[in-house]
C-alpha cells in the first residue's frame, strides 16, 4: 500500500500544483515518486481521439445516448460502453469523458441527445450499465456534467436556480445512484452556477453532498475551462483543472495567500488525483484483439433496440413484399444518414469514416433487389443546406404518386444539434417539414423515417404519414438496423425515452437574461408535466409500437402492506405475446401517491424490464421496488423520507398506457406525517425528535 501523504510530504508546491492541472489531455508523471500519467479522451456515442493515429475504418460510432436510452435494454447498453471501452484501448486512452447524465429539462437543448433521458430513473439505470461496461475492460471514466448542465446557450456563466427537493429528487438524482452503485473512477462539474455559485465553487455541491453525504472518494475533475479561482475551486473540492493552465502555480500562490485554500486543500487534492491514476493504470486492461467488424455488427444490433415505432396506421408496416413493387425513397438523409452530432471537435463527435457508416438506401435496395421491387431515389435536398435544393419537379410528383409506398427520410441538420448551442424550435428544419407534408398529399402511403436526437414536434404533419419510424442518431449502423425494421427481419422494441410533445411546458424557464434561468417548474418536468396536460402530448415518455401485440395480466405486490418504511417489494406480473410474431416488450412500473402530505408527481417509473417473446408465449416478470421506491426528499429532514400512506403499483406499456394497478401500503409508528392522523393537524408537518 503506497504511503500517499509521505509522498506528498516530499513533493514541492511547483511540484504539487503540476499534480492539480492537466497536461494536455494527459496528467503528468513523476517517476520518483512513482506517480503515472493516465490519458483522457471525449466520448458519447464513441471515443472522439483525432490526435491518435487512425484506425482503418474509423473509430466505431455507436447510437447516441438518447438512443441507447430509447432500447430500455441495460445490457445493450453495458455492451456499448465495453465496446467504446475496447476502442479506447486501441488507441491507449485510459479515461473516457463520458457519460453525461444530465436530464432533458429543456427539449431544446442542444446537447440533449448526449444525454439519456427526462426521466432520472431511467438515466440513472443506463449510466450504471454504460460505466460497469467501459470499466469492465479497464478503462476509466467520468461522470458528466455535475450538475444541472440542462441547457447550453450561456452555459459558462448561467445561474441555475432550483429549490433543494427539486435538484434532489430529478437533477442529483441519476449522479447519485451511478456514483454508488458503479465507483465511476472520476466526476467533471458542469460550468454554470447552481443558486449563484458556480459549481467549480460550489462546497455544497463537491464536498457536502459529493463527498460528505454521498461518501464518494474519486476526484473532481473540471469542464474544459469552467474553473475561474484555483484557490476557491480546490477549498470547495475539485481536484483536477482541465485543460492545461501555464498559470497554476501562479493563481494556487495567490489563492493561498489570500486564503481562498490552505496546504491542507491543496494536499488533499494531491492524494486524490495520485490515487485515480493508480486506480486507472492499475485496471486490468481487455487484451483481445480490436475487432471493427464485430463492432460494426453490435452497432448495428444495438441501432436496432434503439428505434421507435411511434405509428403504423393499417399495418402498413413491416412492408408487404407481395404487395408493394414500386418505392419511391426520398430525402438525402437516406442516403447520408445523421448518424452521429456532426461537430467534429465537439465531445461528441466520433472520426468515424464515411465508408464505414451504413446507407439506408443501400440496404434499402438490396431487399428491394430480393423481393422484385422497383426503386426510385429523390435526394430532393443536400444534407447541409438550408432550403430545397429544388422544387418538387412534375416528374418528381409522378414518381411519388405513381409508388405503392414512399419511405421520406427527414432529420435534423448535422450542426442543428449540437454542444454549444440550442435549438430556436421543436420541430424538423421548416422547408423539410413542408416537404414530408407535400409528399404525404401526393402519396398517402408514406412512411416518415426521423434522423433525430432529442424531442421533435410535428407540427405540419401531425396526422400526415401512415407511418412514423424513429431512427434517431442511430451510429454507423443505422442504416441496415432501419432497413432490417422497414422490411420485417426485426421487429421494432424501443420506446420513446422523452416526451414526444405538442407543445413545450410554458414553465420552462430558458434564458429570459442571458444570466440565469429559474427551475420554477419545480418536478413538473418532463411526463410528469404532461400526465397533467395530456392535450400537448403527441407521443408520450416510454411509449413505442410492435409488429406484435401484448397482453398484461396476474399482478402480484407482495408484500401489500407493511411496517417498515424500508421494505422492498416485488412486483410481479405475466405478458403474453398474443400476436404472430416474436417480439420484444418493455413493462413500466410507476409509483403513485395516493394521500401523500407533500405535493407528488401523478406518478413516477421506478423499474422497467424489457422481454423477448415468442408468439403465445408468456413470461413472468419481476420487477424489485427498492427501499427508497416510495420516498421522497424532505427538505425539513435532508434526506429522503418514506411517508406512511397508500401507493398504486402501477404497471404500463408506457407512461400513458396503464394496464395493471394494485396497491401498497406502509404504516410505521416514528412517522411524523401520522401526527395529522392521530393529533388533528391538519396537514401541518409535526417532526418528532
Amino acid at each position: 500500500m503506497k504511503d500517499y501523504k509521505s509522498v506528498i510530504s516530499k513533493m514541492s508546491l511547483k511540484e504539487k500544483a503540476s499534480l492539480l492541472t492537466g497536461e494536455d489531455m494527459h496528467t503528468r508523471a513523476y517517476p520518483k515518486y512513482d506517480i503515472k500519467s493516465f490519458e483522457m479522451s471525449d466520448a458519447t456515442s464513441g471515443v472522439r481521439a483525432p490526435w491518435k493515429e487512425p484506425i482503418e475504418g474509423g473509430d466505431v460510432a455507436f447510437p447516441c445516448e438518447s438512443a441507447m436510452a430509447a432500447t430500455w435494454d441495460r445490457d445493450t447498453v453495458r455492451k456499448i460502453g465495453s465496446s467504446i471501452g475496447e476502442n479506447c484501448i486501441e488507441h491507449n486512452v485510459d479515461m473516457l469523458l463520458s457519460p453525461a447524465i444530465n436530464l432533458h429539462r429543456n427539449p431544446l437543448c442542444g446537447r440533449n441527445y448526449e444525454y439519456f433521458s427526462e426521466d432520472p430513473y431511467l438515466t440513472a439505470e443506463m449510466a450504471i450499465q454504460y460505466v460497469n461496461g467501459v470499466q469492465s475492460v479497464g478503462v476509466g471514466t467520468c461522470l458528466k456534467h455535475f450538475a444541472m448542465n440542462t441547457q447550453e446557450i450561456g452555459r459558462n456563466h448561467l445561474n441555475s436556480e432550483c429549490d433543494e427537493r427539486t435538484m434532489r429528487e430529478l437533477y442529483l438524482y441519476a449522479f447519485e445512484r451511478t456514483l454508488k452503485e458503479a465507483n465511476p473512477t472520476s466526476l467533471m462539474c458542469a460550468y454554470n452556477k447552481i443558486n449563484g455559485i458556480y459549481c467549480s465553487e460550489n462546497k455544497y455541491l463537491l464536498t457536502e453532498i459529493l463527498r460528505d453525504q454521498w461518501k464518494y472518494e474519486g476526484s473532481v475533475v473540471s469542464d474544459w475551462g469552467a474553473v475561474h479561482n484555483v484557490g476557491k475551486a480546490l477549498s470547495a473540492g475539485l481536484d483536477l483543472d482541465m485543460p492545461q493552465c501555464d498559470t497554476y502555480l501562479q493563481q494556487l500562490t495567490e489563492g493561498l495567500e489570500k486564503g481562498y485554500c490552505t496546504m491542507e486543500d491543496v494536499d488533499r487534492s494531491v492524494e486524490r488525483n495520485i490515487r485515480l491514476a493508480d486506480r486507472i493504470t492499475s485496471f486490468k486492461r481487455n487484451n483481445k484483439p480490436f475487432d471493427r467488424k464485430q463492432l460494426h455488427k453490435f452497432a448495428q444490433e444495438a441501432a436496432a433496440e434503439s428505434m421507435v415505432l411511434l405509428k403504423n396506421e393499417d399495418n402498413i408496416l413491416p412492408i408487404n413484399t407481395e404487395k408493394i413493387k414500386k418505392i419511391t425513397v426520398l430525402g438525402k438523409f437516406a442516403e447520408d444518414p445523421v448518424a452521429i452530432s456532426g461537430h467534429q471537435e465537439m465531445c461528441g463527435g466520433v472520426e468515424v469514416w464515411k465508408s464505414s457508416i451504413d446507407s439506408p438506401l443501400q440496404f434499402i435496395k438490396e431487399y428491394a433487389d430480393k423481393y422484385g421491387i422497383e426503386i426510385t431515389y429523390e435526394p430532393l435536398y443536400e444534407k447541409m443546406s438550408g432550403s430545397i435544393d429544388m422544387p418538387l419537379r412534375d416528374v418528381m410528383i409522378n414518381s411519388i404518386k405513381n409508388a405503392d409506398l414512399c419511405l421520406f427520410f427527414i432529420g435534423n441538420h448535422p450542426y442543428y444539434e449540437m454542444e454549444g448551442d440550442d435549438r430556436q424550435m421543436l420541430s424538423f428544419p421548416y422547408h423539410l417539414a413542408r416537404l414530408a407534408t407535400d409528399v404525404c398529399r401526393f402519396n398517402a402511403n408514406t412512411i416518415i423515417i426521423q434522423q433525430n436526437g432529442c424531442a421533435v414536434s410535428p407540427y405540419f404533419f401531425l396526422n400526415s404519414p401512415k407511418a412514423i419510424l424513429q431512427m434517431w442518431m442511430a451510429g454507423e449502423g443505422g442504416g441496415k438496423a432501419v432497413a432490417d425494421i422497414l422490411f420485417g427481419k426485426t421487429n421494432p422494441s424501443g420506446k420513446l425515452p422523452m416526451t414526444f410533445m405538442k407543445k413545450i411546458n410554458p414553465e420552462i424557464d430558458t434564458v429570459s437574461d442571458g444570466r440565469k434561468i429559474h427551475y420554477k417548474e419545480q418536478l413538473d418536468m418532463g411526463y410528469r408535466y404532461y400526465d397533467k396536460h395530456p392535450e400537448h402530448i403527441w407521443y408520450p415518455f416510454g411509449y413505442g409500437l410492435s409488429y406484435t401485440t401484448f397482453e398484461y395480466s396476474n399482478l402480484h405486490i407482495s408484500p401489500e402492506k407493511s411496517d417498515n418504511p424500508k421494505q422492498v417489494v416485488k412486483v410481479s406480473f405475466d405478458i403474453t405475446n398474443t400476436g404472430k410474431v416474436t417480439g420484444k416488450e418493455v413493462a413500466q412500473v410507476y409509483i403513485s401517491a395516493k394521500d401523500s402530505s407533500v405535493v407528488r408527481c401523478i406518478k413516477d417509473l421506478k423499474g422497467f424490464e424489457k422481454v423477448e417473446l415468442k408468439p403465445n408465449e408468456t413470461k413472468t416478470v419481476e420487477i424489485t421496488l427498492d427501499e427508497n421506491a416510495f420516498a421522497y426528499y424532505n427538505t425539513n429532514l435532508h434526506r429522503w423520507h418514506t411517508e406512511s400512506g397508500k401507493y398504486s403499483i402501477l404497471v404500463g406499456k408506457s407512461s400513458r398506457d396503464i394496464v395493471l394497478s394494485g396497491e401498497y401500503e406502509i404504516e410505521y409508528d416514528k412517522d411524523y406525517s401520522l401526527c395529522r392522523e392521530k393529533w388533528g393537524y391538519g396537514n401541518t408537518e409535526i417532526i418528532m425528535a
